[in-house]
């Protein structure tokens, strides 16, 4: 999970004086009423497929950079 957005849930957790699977429960029935649910995952696991691929394109880039400099 992004930091950013721990932080914001932690946050708000502790505002409303709730746990995390409080609000998870909570949010997971409204998506699940307003047929968002599919289309919230679906974006978030392209966003984590997108991340992992930087990711790896800049461990091999590195690897890249690493092998010239021995050359």
């Amino acid at each position: 999970m992004q930091v950013a957005i721990e932080e914001k849930i932690d946050a708000l957790c502790q505002q409303e004086s709730i746990t995390a699977e409080t609000l998870l429960e909570a949010l997971f029935t409204i998506a699940q009423e307003q047929d968002t649910l599919t289309n919230v995952v679906s974006r978030e696991q392209e966003q984590l497929r997108v991340r992992k691929e930087m990711g790896n394109l800049k461990s091999r880039i590195t690897q890249l950079g690493n092998l010239l400099k021995h050359d």
